[in-house]
Parts: structure tokens; C-alpha cells; sequence
């Protein structure tokens, strides 16, 4: 028979319940240690006087941790410091409130309440939105443009390669807390990378410039839908998708658009009139 006691610890503002072990005092490991004798006895005799003494001595415990935790959170307030930012750590919850994910509204009137559901409205939503040109039946750009993009490499000098200082100057300014991809590698990883990891990433970037070759795994995003200010959350035309790339194809985008920028302003490839996008 399960306990509603059982499995209750101390916890700070921040951190979660743990179960009762040898941190704790010895008057609370021998509270429980008192109760769960009290509960054997109760549960193999059934008397009424043994449920009695184990409702007191479940309330006494629980009155102890009560406590116990207060103590620790008003230890916990009071060491909070503006210099060392623990009092913005503490305060992060509070000042970003927590929204309710509500059910989305189907077109046939039903309520999608779990997550594949929601994702099989969003995913018949997006389709019907975001839908690809149609060609021009007499245009034959689209076959230009194929022709080109299947014919050989023009002669011309290579794109010359990267080096590993170039890439982690590069991974040194990525944002820690910046969303990954559907591979979840965070830029705190590729931050944490070992020489040996981003010795082999530069080996992998340099190959992708001489093979003219872009890994189709890192063309995956994950879409991800943000609701929209003032609109209902339960239809699913008050979002907005966005797509969330690998980190490492982020990052082979950063270090190739160097190269584009050095080769566009030496050339006048870009006129001087379109100044849009531009630094």
C-alpha cells in the first residue's frame, strides 16, 4: 500500500524533492523509520488503534519536513546576492509568466488534446498554407535553373578552407541558450567540444567545401509554433512556425557566409543601390 509520505524531502526554491537519505537528521530518518513500522503493523493487523498511532506519526512527519523546508527556504532567501546573480536566478520564474497550453479546436469541431493530435492539426494547417509556386507553363526558368544547378563547377579557385581557429572564434560566439535542432546539441555543447571534436569538425567542414557537398541530415528542421499576441490560443491560425536548424549547419552558414561577403564586395557582385540585409 503506497504512502503519501513516502518519497517527501527537503527541497530549495530551485531545486526538487528528494527522497529522505542520509542528509537529512536523524530525528526525520527515525520519524519514518518509526512510521513505517507503524504502517507494517497496521497493515497486518488492521486495528484501528494501530491506524490511529500511524495517522499521528504520518502527520508528525510531515509536520517535521514542513518545517524543515521552511528553514531552508528562508536560508535559502536570505543568502541571495545581487553580485554573484543568484537573486536573478531565483526571480526568473517570476518575471516571465507561465502560459497554459490549451487543447487545439479541429475543423470538424473536435478538441485535440494530446500531442500527436496537436501535431497532425498543425501538420494539415501548415500544408494547405505554405504551398510551393506553381511554374508558368510556358516559363522555362525552372529548367534553366535545373540545367545549371546539374552541370559541372565552373573553373574557378576554390573556396579556401577553413581553419580551427576560425571555427571555434566561431563557436565561441554562438549564445549558450540558443534552441537546437532536432539532433538537441545546444550551444553549450559545441562550446564543451574537446580539441579532438572540433579538430574533426574542421576536417568535416573542409570536405564539404572541396566535395561542394551539404550533409541532407542538416537541411531537417524542427517546426515549432509560438502563439500569437492577442489571439485565441485554441485555433490553430494564432501561431506561428518556426524552423530550428542544426547548430552545426548554423554554424558551417556563419563561416561560409565570410567567404560569400569577401568574394561579393571585391567583385560588385551585389549593386550599391541594394543596401537591404546588408551590415
Amino acid at each position: 500500500m503506497s504512502d503519501p509520505c513516502d518519497g517527501i524531502g527537503i527541497h530549495t526554491f530551485t531545486a526538487p524533492r528528494l527522497p529522505i537519505g542520509k542528509s537529512h537528521p536523524l530525528y526525520i530518518r527515525a520519524l519514518v523509520t518509526e512510521k513505517q513500522r507503524a504502517r507494517n503493523r497496521w497493515q497486518y493487523s488492521r486495528n484501528p488503534i494501530d491506524k490511529t498511532v500511524y495517522n499521528t506519526l504520518t502527520r508528525s512527519l510531515r509536520t517535521a519536513l514542513q518545517s524543515i523546508r521552511n528553514a531552508t527556504f528562508e536560508s535559502y532567501i536570505t543568502n541571495l546576492l545581487a553580485d554573484d546573480h543568484s537573486v536573478w536566478k531565483a526571480t526568473k520564474s517570476f518575471r516571465r509568466p507561465s502560459t497554459h497550453i490549451p487543447p487545439i479546436l479541429c475543423d470538424d469541431r473536435t478538441w485535440c488534446i494530446t500531442n500527436d493530435d496537436k501535431a497532425a492539426s498543425f501538420a494539415s494547417y501548415l500544408s494547405q498554407v505554405f504551398t510551393a509556386l506553381k511554374a508558368h507553363p510556358t516559363s522555362t526558368l525552372d529548367d534553366q535553373i535545373q540545367t545549371y544547378l546539374d552541370s559541372a563547377c565552373p573553373m574557378s579557385l576554390p573556396i579556401y578552407p577553413f581553419s580551427h581557429t576560425e571555427i571555434l572564434a566561431e563557436i565561441s560566439r554562438i549564445s549558450p541558450h540558443k534552441a537546437p535542432g532536432f539532433d538537441l546539441l545546444t550551444g553549450r555543447i559545441l562550446k564543451e567540444l574537446p580539441k579532438e571534436a572540433t579538430t574533426l569538425l574542421t576536417t568535416i567542414y573542409n570536405s564539404m567545401l572541396r566535395l561542394t557537398y551539404f550533409p541532407i541530415t542538416w537541411k531537417f528542421a524542427q517546426v515549432i509554433t509560438i502563439p500569437k499576441p492577442s489571439k485565441p490560443p485554441h485555433r490553430v491560425t494564432s501561431y506561428r512556425p518556426i524552423s530550428l536548424l542544426p547548430l552545426m549547419s548554423k554554424l558551417f552558414e556563419r563561416l561560409l557566409l565570410k567567404r560569400l561577403q569577401v568574394d561579393t564586395n571585391i567583385n560588385e557582385l551585389i549593386p550599391s543601390h541594394q543596401f537591404g540585409f546588408r551590415e
